[in-house]
């Protein structure tokens, strides 16, 4: 039987003897175990297993027909025991701020990490190392001053006639948000979508509202919390969960020069706005 103290776990041996590990070198023994042997990365439940009892992580066993160590065909059965096992242990973060949180825990953890790093989506930086959130608006002031805004109210004109597809990094009461603005001529509309840069549970802490006058004293008023980096992007505009304005539907909001049909265009107004602050707690309490 193992013997655990506060700070020591002691494995029997041979003859008698016991293996001194701590418990983080414990920790990290077990943690051996669970390496997938073909990605390589820690397995997480549900846990599938060869009928040898090999295991590998529900990722890779989508692709795979027989068992990569000894070539067996796989078990319907699950590795409970194992998937208990990775449920009691202390998981690194992979962003490396020393923290080790549960499985449980882990993915709240490491999208809320402090020490996340971010990628600058300037097509030319495609390839650059990934920036602490601190170093990403100077890199963007040094590198890129055309895709950077400050305020946190935009304004914009684009052409209905033109494809665009725009993105700017913008910098409102000291935090960061990407901003993308799409002129889509295959389904004849304008899409913004605002995401917040940082931590994901503070995404919920700001939204945005879009702004779109007409003629008349016509007005469009769309308001929705920003969304978070760790969303996917394209499949939040593949849904139009943000801001869609089909231009068939824009007609008294469209803006005609020099009596073209060619010069035409939408204004309209992007602000960031915190909802956390003294004024809206004070009305909630």
């Amino acid at each position: 039987m193992n013997m655990i103290n506060k700070k020591q776990i002691f494995v029997p041996g041979q003859e008698g003897s016991y293996i001194t590990y701590t418990v983080q070198e414990f920790n990290q023994c077990l943690l051996r175990l669970l390496e997938c042997p073909v990605c390589l990365e820690w397995m997480e439940p549900p846990m599938s297993q060869c009928r040898r009892g090999h295991l590998v992580c529900s990722r890779c066993r989508a692709r795979l027909t027989a068992c990569p160590v000894c070539r067996i065909s796989f078990s319907s059965v699950r590795n409970r025991a194992m998937e208990g096992v990775a449920e009691l242990l202390h998981y690194p973060c992979r962003h490396g701020c020393g923290r080790g949180p549960r499985l449980r825990r882990r993915e709240a953890h490491e999208a809320n990490c402090a020490a996340r790093r971010y990628a600058c989506f300037a097509p030319d930086c495609a390839d650059r190392p990934l920036l602490p959130l601190k170093d990403l608006y100077t890199h963007m002031r040094y590198k890129h001053p055309s895709m950077l805004k400050i305020g946190k109210r935009q304004r914009f004109s684009v052409k209905t006639s033109s494809e665009a597809h725009e993105m700017w990094l913008v910098c409102a009461d000291g935090e960061l948000f990407q901003l993308r603005v799409d002129v889509d001529t295959r389904t004849c509309g304008l899409l913004v979508h605002v995401t917040y840069v940082g931590p994901k549970c503070n995404a919920a802490n700001f939204a945005y509202q879009v702004t779109v006058e007409g003629r008349h004293e016509r007005k469009i008023v769309y308001s929705r919390e920003t969304h978070s980096d760790l969303e996917n992007t394209s499949l939040a505009i593949s849904r139009q969960d943000c801001f869609y304005l089909g231009f068939k539907q824009a007609h008294n909001f469209i803006r005609v020069e020099n009596h073209s049909p060619v010069e035409r265009f939408i204004d309209f107004c992007i602000e960031v706005m915190c909802l956390n602050t003294p004024e809206n707690e004070e009305s909630s309490n």
